[in-house]
């Protein structure tokens, strides 16, 4: 018992700065697998009605003995599941599935040409949308041809193109994908 308050008082003190995690002391997972601190996941938005009611939209805990049922003995582990059925309904009763599934002309997709430009991609993503722009940076740096196929397929409005260029002069290129033209802007202060 010493061992399991000491883990949870080392996990409490180490999530202490995230306000939305909280300790259940009541809590226990059905499964009989977990053998250490087991979590769940809840839903807190304020763009979820009051009265909409759901439980968990994933779960998952710390797991010791997992790995010995399929062969591979003493290899401890932790892990988490979500329930996509449940995230879905969730979305739905935020009304979030009908700005999520279509692009407007004023969304915009963010290229990066190669995996250098990857975090200032990033960070560029991050403080658009901080500043409500809807904005969406593709996973990964295929040719760039590929990324603005993407875009096209998807309606997005714009692309942001970054490369070497706009990373040493801490811009980038957006372009317009209905008309073509573009324009090199600073990057935005946060």
């Amino acid at each position: 018992m010493d061992v399991g308050i000491a883990e949870i008082t080392r996990i409490m003190s180490l999530l202490h700065q995230h306000p939305s995690v909280s300790l259940d002391v009541s809590l226990a997972r059905g499964l009989s697998y977990y053998t250490g601190t087991v979590m769940e996941v809840m839903v807190k938005d304020n763009k979820v009605p009051k009265d909409f009611k759901i439980g968990s939209i994933g779960g998952g805990g710390r797991y010791d003995n997992l790995t010995g049922m399929f062969g591979l003995k003493d290899v401890s582990g932790v892990g988490v599941s979500f329930g996509l059925d449940r995230i879905f309904d969730v979305l739905q009763a935020a009304d979030l599935l009908s700005s999520a599934s279509t692009s407007s002309e004023k969304s915009c997709l963010i290229c990066a040409m190669d995996d250098g430009c990857l975090d200032y991609a990033y960070g560029l993503c991050k403080v658009l949308r901080n500043r409500g722009e809807k904005v969406e940076l593709y996973p990964g740096t295929p040719k760039l041809k590929k990324q603005l196929d993407y875009a096209n397929q998807r309606n997005f409005g714009y692309a942001i193109i970054i490369g070497d260029t706009e990373l040493a002069q801490a811009t980038y290129v957006k372009k317009n994908l209905i008309n073509g033209e573009q324009e090199t802007l600073a990057f935005p202060k946060a």
